[in-house]
């Protein structure tokens, strides 16, 4: 099927999908297929996904059907799959993979405190919805006040961060002319194979930091190598036997716990030292709230280590290492 999306016509598989956004108003999301295919060379396939998805962050802003917020979303959504396209490249080309993936993640940046504004606000209705339990009724209140003011700080039109998703635009389109260029000729399967074998090695090692010490830091690197792992076994999943594609669904839900935990993680942070939570924390003496977070952090980590477990195990080491040993 043809799409034109902003003047660039897409030739893949599409699909339209409604959704109900948290206010119950449809929108329509255009989906192009993240995948790599079988009878398309490598090169000219992957030049292609990483423009589409290009094409389209840059197209997130020109949808009306989405508020600023969820393109905000859904364009940095974009630029991590060709960051984890990129990751394939690394072992064939390390010196490509490594500038681009700093161009993809500087232009993401730009676009990171509409997110980080709208994501504490959605962490925190969900925390709300599942603890209730121990926590005062006026802390929550007061803490929803908080977020619900930024959220709105942010949307009023004097703050509208403009400049900055003109900016990203631009480099979007730049990028779309860009990535049909990289010099990737002649790569082969094996040579994305050792890059998802990297990944999924990083991942590995990221969850056992994760055992060995708990902390923020190696929670958020485990999640960044999570989200990798996932994008790449879409990407690869015409190439991937059904035993590693099935691993899309642990894959996706243990990303949803680390990001979780992540939100709880900043929002714990802004409780205690942003100034706008002062009234918050004034409260918090007979609410709460700072235990409820953390308790519900450590059931967010436990699910994740059992989640991982299954994740990343000898016989998933096994299957990868086949792969690597294909003459492909």
């Amino acid at each position: 099927m043809e799409v034109q999306v902003e003047g660039l016509w897409l030739l893949c598989d599409l699909e339209i999908r409604d959704e109900r956004g948290p206010d119950n108003r449809f929108r329509k999301e255009l989906q192009v297929a993240y995948m790599l295919k079988t009878d398309e060379e490598l090169a000219i396939s992957l030049r292609r996904i990483a423009a589409e998805q290009a094409e389209l962050a840059k197209s997130c802003f020109y949808n009306k059907h989405l508020y600023r917020d969820e393109a905000v979303h859904q364009a940095r959504q974009r630029c991590k799959r060709i960051r984890a396209l990129l990751r394939l490249l690394r072992e064939t080309h390390p010196e490509l993979a490594h500038i681009e993936n700093a161009n993809f993640r500087d232009a993401a940046a730009k676009l990171a405190h509409v997110r980080d504004v709208d994501a504490l606000s959605e962490a925190f209705t969900k925390f709300r919805q599942r603890v209730t339990a121990g926590v005062s009724s006026r802390v929550l209140n007061e803490a929803q006040r908080v977020l619900t003011n930024r959220r709105q700080l942010l949307r009023s039109a004097d703050q509208r961060p403009e400049c900055q998703i003109e900016s990203f635009i631009a480099e979007m389109a730049s990028a779309v002319d860009r990535v049909q260029a990289w010099p990737i000729e002649g790569l082969g399967a094996s040579g994305l194979m050792r890059g998802f074998a990297q990944s999924y090695r990083r991942g590995r090692r990221a969850m056992k930091s994760c055992i060995r010490t708990p902390t923020n830091e190696a929670y958020h690197a485990w999640r960044k190598w999570t989200k990798y792992q996932l994008y790449q076994t879409q990407l690869l999943r015409q190439f991937l036997k059904d035993s590693l594609n099935h691993r899309m669904v642990s894959l996706k839900r243990l990303g949803g716990h680390l990001g979780f935990d992540h939100d709880m993680s900043v929002f714990r942070g802004e409780l205690l030292a942003a100034p706008d939570f002062a009234p918050v924390r004034e409260l918090m003496h007979v609410g709460g709230l700072l235990q409820a977070v953390d308790r519900q952090r450590q059931r967010l980590q436990t699910r994740s280590l059992q989640v991982g477990k299954k994740v990343y195990n000898p016989k998933t080491d096994r299957r990868i290492g086949a792969y690597l040993q294909c003459p492909c």
